[in-house]
């Protein structure tokens, strides 16, 4: 494995712990009231929160601590597949972003030009394969993969299909995690 792509694993793997951190903290001090939003929205509400998770161009938004809590109070794999129902379905906005802002990307020569030429290579080669990996790891940089497809005018469906594997294991994941830790607890 490459050191580049072992930089990449070991920042998604502190990014996983540092949400997992902040979600047990947010767990613990606020557990009545986000049990009863979990219980009471149920996989519907964790579907949406992904969606306007996923749909924030850049910003990171906390909708993966939503999934780790919800882990614990509702099925871990029917929250893994409404988070990333919800969360692909969002991540069309980055898409759609890209697809309508080609010529904004074209001109821009900063870092996340040479970010964007990266991914668009990496898309060029493989554009699934590209789509499903960055989807899989929890990253704020999916943003640029969606971007780089809509702009090269990929396969809106591959797109969304991609981004749906890619999420629902994620997601999956996240909440098994969530479940683990978060029994062990209470």
């Amino acid at each position: 494995m490459n050191r580049h792509l072992q930089r990449h694993l070991k920042g998604a793997l502190i990014v996983l712990l540092v949400l997992a951190f902040v979600a047990i903290v947010y767990s613990v001090a606020t557990r009545g009231d986000v049990e009863g939003l979990i219980r009471t929205y149920g996989y519907l509400g964790v579907a949406f929160v992904m969606f306007i998770s996923s749909a924030t161009i850049i910003l990171p938004a906390p909708g993966l601590a939503v999934v780790f809590t919800a882990g614990a109070f509702l099925n871990p794999y029917l929250v893994g597949l409404s988070a990333g129902i919800g969360a692909a379905f969002g991540e069309l906005t980055g898409y759609l972003a890209g697809y309508g802002g080609r010529e904004a990307i074209a001109d821009d020569n900063g870092k996340n030009a040479k970010r964007m030429k990266q991914v668009q290579k990496w898309m060029e080669r493989n554009g699934f394969a590209t789509i499903l990996v960055f989807a899989l790891l929890p990253n704020p940089v999916f943003d640029l993969v969606g971007i780089a497809a809509g702009s090269m005018k990929y396969d809106w469906k591959k797109f969304l299909l991609a981004a749906l594997i890619g999420n629902v294991i994620k997601a999956t994941y996240v909440a098994l995690a969530g479940g683990k830790v978060v029994g062990w607890l209470f």
